[in-house]
């Protein structure tokens, strides 16, 4: 009997053909992988699949490097997965895809969804798991690259005889649709996405308070009471955060307002990327219209804006303190300690301050140069009325123990220690609930049950590119249905009391 079985590296996941013979023991036949390596000419970077055999796949190159040059990281990552599982599926059952039938196609679907038969001559062994709503997302990519390659025909191209009926957004408009063959049905979820509430909120400042410093709690409060996403947060650079003095229209007050002007920059790292905004491949790019117009511009409170100035003072600039000898700290411990000297004990105390030789202090500095420094993207914004830079230097405002950005693997693991010291419920296993998005749903989850925000509102304040998005904000949470419930059997009761 042929057994096929999924394993997996940390890097990528491939399948074993085995013999399994009478004696229990199992033969490796052959190995099925489908690896992707990339390399970089004339500092552009180009991702090749290989086949089992280390051949490249040209069809695969030309899509992955040619069909998304202007998009994000993450839909070329997306484009690059699904690949893979495609054409492991092919090299395991021998198959053509300009030659897929309907049957093939249904395979590959129990394939994506971890199917696992077992056969007298054959038996597969998967792994991995999958919704009907990643199964389509797949499906989707599949389409994509049979109409690049031009296959005529394509089974995967089928359309439904069966018209559905829908509104269009922002008006009473019926718009008939038709849906693929061999899509999968979703059902829409009735509850909204898990979400940090105002207690919780209290509870997760509390903790960093306590346990933290105020980097913490600055990337929390961008992510709640801004909105933002954590890429978004972690690409913030110091030109990115500003304070003016608007004028009210009805009042004729000025009045100081802070903003987070959040834009992507030659210099980011993908996790750094702003969603939906236009990645720049060039610093020409700074300059053009569709840059500039494509900015999201979030305000903030000025506390905020304040703490995220107080801290760029004290953990941009560790050079700025007396240095006393007496004060000499070993260093260990805390990741984010990173100050050769300190003002005094009540700063020590606030900030988490430990002092670190003279050797860590020119890392820090060395790194700071090196990796932390950021483009000056808007050259008129950063010009004061007499024509000079007010900004000399940029620099992305989060930073870690060794003067480098803080990234997103350091920060998702401070994120979970945070949550859990706070009592929150965090995914043991298996993780299907983002963490940081927590976060950005409680932001919009305030927007619609406290502010009476409409969706259009929600939307626009949350920068997403489809309105359609924020409806999931106005579904009914376990207290709005307990909360109902109640108001019922009450007025239930009430009704048969009186009959």
């Amino acid at each position: 009997m042929i057994l096929i079985e999924e394993a997996n590296t940390r890097q990528n996941v491939y399948y074993k053909y085995l013999v399994d013979k009478e004696s229990g023991k199992k033969t490796l036949l052959k190995t099925v992988e489908i690896t992707c390596e990339s390399s970089i000419v004339n500092k552009v970077e180009y991702c090749i699949l290989y086949d089992s055999n280390m051949i490249p796949i040209k069809d695969a190159f030309r899509f992955i490097n040619y069909n998304f040059l202007d998009c994000s990281p993450n839909t070329k990552y997306q484009a690059i997965t699904s690949l893979r599982i495609l054409y492991s599926f092919l090299e395991i059952f021998d198959l053509n895809l300009r030659e897929l039938t309907d049957n093939d196609i249904n395979n590959l679907k129990y394939f994506l969804r971890g199917y696992s038969p077992r056969g007298n001559l054959i038996t597969i062994n998967l792994n991995t798991d999958r919704s009907n709503t990643t199964i389509n997302t797949y499906l989707a990519m599949f389409r994509r690259y049979t109409a690049f390659l031009n296959i005529e025909n394509c089974n995967l191209h089928k359309i439904s005889p069966i018209t559905t009926k829908t509104f269009m957004y922002g008006a009473d408009i019926l718009v008939e649709k038709n849906s693929y063959v061999h899509n999968e049905g979703v059902n829409e979820s009735k509850t909204v996405p898990m979400y940090v509430s105002i207690d919780e909120y209290k509870k997760v400042l509390d903790v960093i308070a306590k346990d933290y410093t105020i980097r913490e709690e600055c990337i929390v409060r961008l992510m709640y009471t801004g909105g933002l996403r954590i890429g978004e947060v972690l690409g913030l650079t110091i030109e990115d955060v500003q304070c003016r003095l608007y004028k009210n229209q009805d009042t004729k007050k000025k009045k100081k307002t802070a903003f987070v002007y959040t834009r992507n920059r030659v210099t980011d790292k993908d996790y750094q990327l702003a969603k939906n905004l236009e990645k720049p491949k060039n610093r020409r790019a700074y300059i053009t219209k569709n840059y500039k117009q494509g900015a999201g511009k979030t305000s903030i409170n000025i506390s905020l804006y304040d703490k995220i100035m107080e801290y760029i003072d004290i953990f941009h600039n560790p050079n700025s303190y007396n240095k006393k000898d007496e004060d000499k700290v070993e260093d260990t411990i805390l990741e984010y300690d990173f100050f050769d000297e300190i003002l005094n004990p009540e700063v020590k105390e606030e900030y988490k301050i430990k002092k670190k030789s003279n050797k860590s202090l020119e890392l820090f500095n060395r790194n700071f140069e090196k990796y932390a420094r950021a483009d000056i993207v808007d050259k008129k914004a950063n010009t004061d009325e007499n024509g000079f830079p007010i900004l000399k230097n940029n620099s992305y405002i989060f930073i870690n123990n060794v003067g480098k950005p803080l990234n997103i693997i350091s920060w998702n693991k401070i994120m979970r220690e945070i949550l859990e010291k706070s009592g929150l419920d965090v995914d043991e296993n298996k993780r299907e609930h983002n963490l940081n998005h927590r976060f950005r749903h409680g932001h919009a989850m305030f927007l619609v049950k406290e502010l009476k925000y409409t969706p259009q509102q929600v939307a626009d304040r949350l920068r997403q590119s489809n309105p359609r998005s924020a409806y999931k904000y106005f579904r009914l949470t376990d207290d709005d249905r307990a909360t109902a419930h109640d108001e019922f059997s009450k007025s239930l009761e009430d009704s048969l009391s009186k009959i």
